[in-house]
Order: C-alpha cells, then structure tokens, then sequence
C-alpha cells in the first residue's frame, strides 16, 4: 500500500495551519496502474486524515480510486460543561483527566470550524454559533486539493467529496460550491447547517443535482438522528436526490462494515453515472 503524506503552509484565520493530507494508492490500484477517480473525505472533529484514509482503505471499490484524507487545523473549540460527558463514546469510560479536558472552554483539536456540536436541544438554536469563517476557509482547501487532483488527470465527474459529522458539512458545501462537476458527495453522521447559501441561484449550476449519500448512526451523541434527518430533507427540498440510510449504533467506530460496503457500492455509481451525463454532454 502506497501512503504519501504533506503538509501545506496554508494559514487560516487568527494563523491556524490545516494539517497534513494523507493519500493512498494502493489495493484499489493494481502495480503500474495509474487512479481513474479520487475520494476526498473530510474528519470529524477532534481526528485526523489519517484514521479515515486507512479506514477508507477497506473499500471494495471496482473503480481504481485514490484515497485523500487531510487534516483540519488545530485550533480552539467552544464546548459546553454540561456536554462534556456526552462525548465519551458509546460503551468506554474516559479517564478523569480527559473529562476535565473535555469540560474547558476552548479546548484545542483538531476541527474544520468552531462549533458547539452537543448544544442541540432544540431546532432553532443549533446554527446559531457556527464559524462561517473557518467554514469557508475549510472549503477553499478542500478546492485547492480538488484542484491538484485535476491538474493530475482525474476527471472532475470521477472525483467523491464526503466527510464525517463536521467533516460533511464541509464537504457538502465544498461540492455545490465547485466550478467543475464533480461525482458525488457522502455525508457519515453529519448535517448541513444554514442552506440559504446552497440555494441555486447562489450556487454554481454544475453541481446542482449531484448525488448525495447520507448515513447515520442511529444513537449518534454528537449529531442526533433527528439533525441528520432535517439535513436531508432540506437537500431534498433544493432538488438533490439524497440516498438516506441509518445504521445500528451511536457511530463508534465511526463506518460500520455495511456502511462501508453502501458507500462504495455509492462511489462505484457515481463513478459511472456521471462520467456518462459528461460525455452526454460533449
């Protein structure tokens, strides 16, 4: 398996550095063969690229795919006390010393924007804090790597952008924002925030009906099932057709083996489908 890792100079926002972009080639590409498509996929947060890269490894993709995985910043995040403990994952007791790390206010890690991802008890108050700066910043490295990746041959429509909790939240607008058509968009435990600016009218027409697919864990602390699910009907009501399923668990591991095995089966799709809408188009 071939890794290769880099570290950018890019600078964001009071001086956070994105972290570095682990990229894979290896059992989806057999000796001498050169990638047809690429996945660019997103981290939660407080992770990094390389756990996603080496767990997006395990898919059994028929295209011969790359696997990008960067990392985000490390910069301070904005955590509520009394949603410290919710979270510890599902079934394992974090030591007293992670907890009183949990519980300070600006806690760094590693994170595409600030958010206070566990202050969601009621619908109308779940957007109210968001980091628009450091989410656009995150989508214009996510274009940049985007870009690298034409510049080496992969054609647009072969290229799968996705992410994991706040992960696909960037990677979402980091496709409909796109001036090339691009394959598709995977979203894992995610949600979308805000979607007055992934209105068409503001949004490059390219990707204005890319397939989305959505999967969440059902017992997710970090985003409710219930977040995920108005995430979806809200692309849905923009005209995107979302592919919605849910998995057993609160997403600890974060990609099940079933949601591993849909989400390739999605990629392979879209690999497909959208090279041909391109060259329907010529």
């Amino acid at each position: 398996m071939g890794i290769t890792v880099s570290t950018p100079p890019k600078l964001y926002a009071r001086e956070y550095a994105f972290g570095e972009t682990w990229r894979l080639e290896g059992r989806h590409l057999d000796e001498g063969e050169d990638a047809e498509g690429s996945v660019l996929f997103m981290h939660g947060l407080g992770d990094t690229g390389k756990g996603w890269a080496l767990l997006l490894d395990k898919l059994q993709l028929k295209n011969r795919m790359r696997i990008i995985c960067p990392t985000a910043p490390i910069r301070p995040v904005t955590l509520k006390q009394e949603d410290a403990l919710q979270m510890q994952p599902k079934g394992k007791l974090l030591k007293p010393i992670d907890v009183f790390k949990l519980q300070c206010k600006s806690m760094p890690t590693t994170c595409w924007f600030d958010w206070t991802p566990l202050n969601m008890k009621e619908p109308d108050d779940i957007h109210q804090d968001l980091d628009w700066l450091g989410i656009d910043a995150s989508v214009s490295h996510v274009h940049e790597l985007l870009e690298s990746e034409v510049a080496k041959g992969i054609p647009s429509e072969k290229i799968i952008v996705g992410g994991f909790s706040q992960g696909g939240t960037v990677a979402l607008r980091a496709a409909l924002r796109y001036g090339k058509r691009l394959g598709g968009v995977v979203m894992l435990s995610s949600f979308i925030g805000p979607v007055e600016d992934l209105q068409r009218e503001r949004t490059p027409s390219l990707n204005s009906e890319i397939p989305v697919f959505w999967g969440h864990a059902e017992e997710s602390a970090t985003v409710p099932l219930w977040l995920g699910e108005m995430g979806a009907q809200s692309l849905q009501a923009l005209g995107l057709a979302v592919e919605w399923k849910t998995y057993p668990g609160g997403g600890y591991p974060p990609a099940s083996d079933q949601q591993l095995k849909d989400v390739a089966l999605f990629i392979d799709r879209c690999c497909t489908c959208r090279s041909s809408q391109h060259d329907d188009l010529r």
